[in-house]
């Protein structure tokens, strides 16, 4: 099955440097001084936590919830942080946000639909990873939290073209439903990572050369590659793996070590920074310490970057006619997007 999609997908894109599917990005366990680093990082986000902030996201609670988990430090700050969360999700059944969260601690109300995906997507490594080591009452707490972001969830309609948190969504629909007894939710997910391969078969990645979103959707692709029970679920993502990182490799502009080109969501207009950045820092030194998704991820790029640019790169074209190109020209890359390409 794999050997198919990524036939699609290398005719979709032409592959120049093929992956390996080894293992991950690997890193070696933490000496006792980088998990010092690590530790005051967290204690620095726990004491930003007890300040309860206005910008305080639901998003970081989770966040910091998995990583003191797997720091393995006082487990009893974990409640503290998931009663916070608690607190911030919608627990009103008549709510058409019921089971979603808000973004952050001061606001009144649901704004953002997306923050149930990335609130779930920790609560699931959470669940999965941990729970046996977690106090009972954190526990129980953890699966109320669960019980109505599954809700939440189901309510959330996404577009397959909104390629992040359509393949966040994919995750936590496979991650719930193979380890929480939701075998429909399962299913769900992975008709949905089909039906993004098809949509990108024919539209390629619809956020093309993102440098924020890129990383969103790595996440994603690595999680159910590493994690899912289902073979055909890890094969696909490791057909879209290749996808995403022959992407970045073939618009690589290797004298500024970025993306070259237009981005489709870029929030660094002048440099072209974003979220991927740590995925490229974790792939070209990954013994700096850590404690994040890229290291339960543990997905190996088989190759290095290099700008392979020296022609012509086209990433995208939906039903719109929307899209992008780019071309190096004596060294320097030259792109553009829009519904005119």
């Amino acid at each position: 099955m794999v050997a198919t999609w990524t036939a699609l997908l290398a005719a979709l894109f032409p592959v120049c440097c093929l992956l390996t599917s080894e293992g991950i990005y690997s890193s070696l366990p933490l000496t006792p001084s980088q998990r010092q680093e690590v530790v005051r990082r967290l204690e620095s986000q726990w004491a930003r936590i007890q300040q309860r902030p206005a910008q305080l996201s639901s998003r970081e609670l989770f966040s910091f919830a998995l990583e003191w988990a797997e720091a393995n430090e006082n487990l009893g700050r974990i409640d503290e942080a998931l009663a916070l969360a608690e607190q911030m999700q919608d627990r009103n059944p008549n709510s058409p946000t019921f089971g979603n969260s808000r973004w952050y601690w001061a606001a009144e109300r649901v704004e953002d639909l997306n923050a149930v995906e990335f609130c779930i997507r920790d609560a699931a490594l959470l669940w999965m990873r941990d729970r046996n080591r977690l106090p009972a009452g954190t526990r129980e707490r953890l699966v109320r939290l669960i019980q109505l972001g599954i809700e939440g969830i189901l309510r959330h309609r996404v577009s397959v073209g909104y390629t992040n948190i359509y393949l966040m969504k994919t995750w936590n629909c496979i991650a719930l439903g193979e380890n929480f007894g939701r075998p429909d939710l399962a299913q769900q997910g992975y008709g949905m990572l089909t039906n993004w391969l098809l949509f990108t078969y024919h539209n390629g990645i619809r956020e093309y050369l993102s440098p924020t979103y890129h990383g969103v959707s790595l996440d994603s692709s690595l999680l159910i590659a590493r994690f899912s029970k289902n073979e055909t679920a890890r094969q696909q993502a490791e057909a879209a793996l290749r996808l995403f990182w022959a992407d970045i490799s073939a618009n690589w502009f290797e004298p500024c070590q970025r993306l070259g080109g237009a981005h489709s969501r870029d929030y660094d207009y002048l440099m072209g920074r974003g979220y991927l950045d740590e995925h490229l820092r974790f792939v070209s030194c990954p013994l700096q310490p850590t404690m994040s998704r890229c290291d339960l991820q543990r997905w190996q790029v088989g190759f290095h970057l290099q700008n392979c640019a020296s022609k012509q790169s086209k990433w995208c074209r939906d039903s719109s006619d929307n899209g992008g190109e780019q071309v190096t020209v004596s060294g320097l890359p030259i792109g553009w997007g829009g519904p005119s390409v």
